[in-house]
C-alpha cells in the first residue's frame, strides 16, 4: 500500500491506529502533539482512496466484532469475589457470597476503548465547525424579548 506507512511515520501511523493518543506518540517519538497530527494527516492523505474505504471497512467489522464481545462480557453472570488466600468472600450483613465486580468494569472499560477507536476511525470525533450567526432580525427580536421579559420581571416585583 505504498510508502505512506514506512519508516517513523508508519510506525506512528500504526500506533495512532492501535490506540495511541497524539500526546502519548508525541512524547514517545519526542516531537509535538501538532506534529504527530501532521504526520497523521499526511499519511492518511496518502492512501489511495480504495485502500482507504476497504481499511475502514476491515476495521469497522473488527471493532464492531470487539464491541460486541466486550457487551457480552459485561453482562455475564458476576463470579463470586475471593480473598488472597482463595476463599470465598462473604457480605457479613447479609451472609451472602460477595460478588467480584471487577471484570465487568474492564469489559465495560474495553467496550468504551473500542467505541472511542471506532469514532476515531470515522472521524467522529473531530470537533464539528458550526456557523452561529445571527441575522440583525434575530438579534432585534431577542433584545424586544430580553426587554419584555425584564418589563415582567419588573412589574412582579412591585
Amino acid at each position: 500500500m505504498g510508502r505512506a506507512r514506512e519508516g517513523r511515520n508508519g510506525e506512528i501511523w500504526a500506533l495512532w491506529v492501535a490506540g495511541w493518543t497524539q500526546e502519548a506518540l508525541a512524547e514517545k517519538y519526542d516531537i509535538s502533539q501538532q506534529r504527530i497530527s501532521a504526520i497523521i494527516s499526511a499519511v492518511r492523505a496518502q492512501i489511495p482512496e480504495t485502500d482507504r474505504v476497504q481499511l475502514i471497512q476491515r476495521e469497522v467489522e473488527h471493532l464492531d466484532n470487539m464491541r460486541r464481545a466486550a457487551a457480552e462480557l459485561a453482562v455475564m453472570p458476576l463470579p463470586p469475589a475471593f480473598d488472597q488466600k482463595g476463599n470465598p468472600l462473604i457480605d457479613p450483613r447479609t451472609r451472602q457470597p460477595v460478588l467480584d465486580i471487577g471484570g465487568r468494569a474492564s469489559a465495560i472499560k474495553l467496550g468504551l476503548d473500542v467505541q472511542k477507536n471506532l469514532r476515531q476511525l470515522l472521524g467522529l470525533d473531530q470537533p464539528l465547525k458550526v456557523d452561529a450567526t445571527v441575522s440583525d432580525a434575530a438579534a432585534t427580536k431577542a433584545a424586544e424579548l430580553a426587554a419584555a421579559a425584564a418589563a415582567r420581571m419588573l412589574a412582579d416585583q412591585s
